[in-house]
């Protein structure tokens, strides 16, 4: 038995500085007992009515109700109000600034750039560019993901059909939008930092830097970190067989941390 966490700051080092605000999931208590499956992994069964309420815009609108209640009581400085988004968080994050009009930077950690949906057809085009699949199954894997697809956007709504964990009304919602039209909507300081070996992000996220340079936007800082993966930890490989992953999150968030306070 252990005590573990999924936030991704260092209170106490925060803490002197910043007033911390976490705003949870819909129907996710801020700490509970966990229990772990028979390989040490962690099993949180989601409640019915997270699945029946998690979507984008509930989680954009919970915190921009949160924010604007704290201005309203004086409880904040509004000179600098800072949002952080880790990878879900991270396609939050742009759509909460775009409503929210006090907040003044933008922190974003393994986000995507375009529709998710996008990035496991891009894998499986990988995997076969790598020789791990055949283009055949490659291809027949790209068609059973288009078909899920068929299914979440015909049923938007749907909180009882789920793929990949989550239900048809949560992709909807999150895959309405690209996160980078929102991001290029916005004038404010953004920093975005991905690892190159996430799966899940880091080929749309570049798009958004390209979408930036194209339209001749310079409030964006985007950093790749190379060989590291989703969590930013650093990969380490010989002759192409893993070796060991190093956690590198807390260097990431100090990165990210040091820029925002020079800007």
């Amino acid at each position: 038995m252990g005590i573990g966490s999924t936030v991704v700051i260092n209170f106490q080092q925060l803490k002197n500085t910043y007033r911390i605000l976490l705003i949870s999931k819909p129907n996710v208590p801020f700490y509970d007992t966990v229990k772990s499956d028979d390989n040490g992994f962690p099993v949180y069964e989601a409640t019915k009515a997270y699945k029946e309420q998690l979507s984008l815009n509930w989680r954009v609108n919970s915190a921009n109700a949160i924010i604007n209640k704290l201005i309203e009581e004086k409880r904040i400085d509004t000179s600098k109000i800072v949002v952080l988004g880790f990878s879900e968080g991270a396609q939050v994050g742009p759509r909460l600034a775009k409503e929210n009009q006090h907040i003044t930077h933008l922190l974003l950690f393994g986000g995507n750039g375009l529709n998710q949906l996008l990035d496991p057809i891009i894998n499986a085009r990988m995997k076969a560019t790598r020789g791990e699949l055949s283009e055949e199954d490659a291809q027949k894997e790209v068609d059973s993901l288009f078909s899920e697809y068929k299914k979440i956007y015909k049923n938007p709504k749907s909180t009882d059909k789920e793929w990949w964990g989550h239900t048809y009304k949560r992709w909807a919602s999150f895959t309405k939008t690209d996160p980078y039209k929102e991001l290029l909507a916005l004038n404010i300081p953004i920093y975005i930092a991905n690892g190159s070996l996430d799966e899940n992000s880091v080929l749309s996220a570049d798009y958004i830097q390209l979408e930036f340079i194209k339209n001749g936007k310079d409030n964006l800082t985007y950093k790749t970190y190379p060989n590291h993966d989703h969590q930013f930890n650093e990969i380490n490989k010989k002759d192409g067989q893993f070796v060991d992953a190093i956690p590198k999150l807390d260097m990431v968030i100090s990165s990210a941390f040091e820029w925002l306070e020079k800007h």
